[in-house]
């Protein structure tokens, strides 16, 4: 089960110093990681479209906020968890263009909205092993500098956190659906066209 604590230590155990038992301990460790950790950890998830971290939410207008101007009827509060919107749609499921962000909300004029979006995950124990060792490098690299005075250690931070970062995009892009190039009816053009298959 992975942990924030985990995750720590681990960073720690890389730029070879001590673990740290907790995170009130009396350390200049602790007090670093501590503030540090969930500014890393929202900057990875904020970081890439996270096939893992990808979630949808049904909204109801805010019942305190209104939209200050005529274009837009309602208001919609984004999840305090969200990171950047993937799509929206209205209740038939179908893609709304017409939109917009101000501030922690979506003004709108549907009554209600599916939101697609990538967010941190509640519980970190649900963190793939692949994202946590992103997480680790990006803390360590982050911290480096202030816990060595070593400048070649951040580099090496760096390019470790690249080479996890890289890897663990390749993972998530699996994870996800083949994207569909043509609608229907273009493929429908295309084979009457140029037939089912290639000639080699």
């Amino acid at each position: 089960m992975i942990s924030k604590l985990e995750i720590v230590n681990r960073a720690l155990v890389e730029l070879g110093i001590n673990r740290i038992s907790s995170f009130d301990d009396m350390s200049t460790e602790a007090k670093v990681m501590s503030d540090n950790i969930e500014w890393v950890i929202d900057s990875v998830f904020s970081s890439n479209d996270w096939s893992y971290s990808q979630q949808t939410v049904l909204l109801s207008p805010s019942l305190e906020v209104t939209p200050t101007d005529n274009e837009y009827s309602n208001a919609f509060e984004l999840p305090a968890s969200a990171h950047f919107i993937r799509e929206i749609r209205d209740t038939n499921k179908q893609t709304v263009r017409d939109y917009r962000i101000e501030g922690r909300f979506i003004l709108s004029n549907e009554v209600a909205l599916y939101l697609f979006y990538v967010g941190t995950l509640d519980n970190m124990s649900d963190l793939p092993v692949f994202i946590a060792e992103v997480i680790v490098y990006t803390l360590a690299e982050s911290v480096a500098y202030r816990l060595t005075k070593e400048s070649y250690i951040v580099d090496r931070m760096r390019m470790k956190k690249e080479e996890f970062l890289h890897r663990a995009r390749v993972i998530s892009s699996r994870q996800k659906p083949p994207v569909e190039y043509f609608s229907d009816e273009a493929s429908g053009f295309m084979n009457a066209h140029f037939g089912n298959g290639y000639n080699l």
